[in-house]
């Protein structure tokens, strides 16, 4: 059971998404192993992503998105998303090829 684990865990993260290479200003296609924290991703319709990614922008007007979880409870339809009223806008053009901004989040912690 560990080494079909150990070889899920190989092939999934071997999958590619567009990676943002900053310097270059260019996408690029990269395992997800590559992608860390701050990373922007380019996901494409139907694409699978990696986990744990903060929607920047949709293609649809109303900031919907449609994320499946099939793999992770089985569940078949698609969960529906939408961006939050502050990121509206933030990306204008899919043909731009440089991104600029800074995303903060204050943590509202009880301990």
């Amino acid at each position: 059971e560990d080494l079909k684990r150990r070889m899920d865990d190989r092939e999934e993260n071997a999958r590619l998404s567009s990676l943002y290479i900053p310097n270059l200003h260019v996408f690029e296609d990269l395992p997800w192993k590559s992608c860390t924290v701050g990373d922007v991703l380019l996901i494409r319709r139907s694409q699978p992503l990696p986990c744990d990614v903060l929607v920047l922008a949709s293609a649809e007007s109303s900031g919907a998105f449609y994320v499946s979880t099939k793999s992770l409870d089985g569940e078949t339809n698609p969960k529906e998303g939408k961006l939050a009223p502050t990121l509206s806008g933030v990306v204008v053009s899919s043909g731009e090829s440089e991104i600029s901004g800074h995303v903060a989040k204050d943590l509202d912690v009880h301990l």
